[in-house]
């Protein structure tokens, strides 16, 4: 089975996992300028890692330790 274009590009033969920590400040309401732009331009920005980490086969985890979200999955992978 062929793998569609732009999939796993570069292989680095090593687990690769992408972490984006602190995604708790998108609803965090103290810091509203920053709220607004993360806002605007999330699609883009995971749009664009999502793109990244099927080009080289990496896991994408988005983490808060503060709201206790997916830790527990970080270090399953860990």
């Amino acid at each position: 089975m062929d793998l569609p274009e732009g999939t796993l590009v570069t292989n680095p033969f090593i687990p690769v996992a992408i972490v984006c920590s602190k995604i708790d400040i998108i609803q965090n309401k103290e810091r509203s300028e920053t709220k607004n732009i993360l806002e605007k331009n999330l699609d883009y920005i995971s749009y664009t890692l999502r793109k990244f980490c099927i080009a080289y086969g990496a896991s994408l985890i988005f983490t808060s330790a503060n709201a206790n979200t997916n830790i527990k999955l970080l270090y399953d992978y860990i």
